[in-house]
């Protein structure tokens, strides 16, 4: 409270914290860690890009099949969950 004499205690109120936003975009996708990254051309990563798109996949979704199609050529155990 502020009284005009000078002597009194001014109290001022706290800002209110902004409320948090609902994340989107990478934020949004789980706290999983990263599996895996690799270097490549710039030609490579437009056919992969391009690969995805005809598929109707994203690029991680076709390496995932083509990593799930690999271990079952050569007879190894059925991938987890991701």
């Amino acid at each position: 409270m502020y009284e005009p004499d000078g002597m009194g205690v001014l109290t001022v109120a706290k800002k209110k914290p902004a409320p948090k936003k609902a994340p989107s975009g990478p934020e949004s996708w789980s706290r999983k860690p990263l599996i895996a990254n690799f270097r490549g051309s710039e030609e490579f990563k437009a056919w992969l890009q391009g690969l995805a798109t005809a598929d109707r996949q994203t690029v991680a979704g076709v390496i995932e099949r083509a990593l799930v199609h690999y271990a079952k050529s050569i007879d190894y155990e059925p991938a987890p969950e991701r």
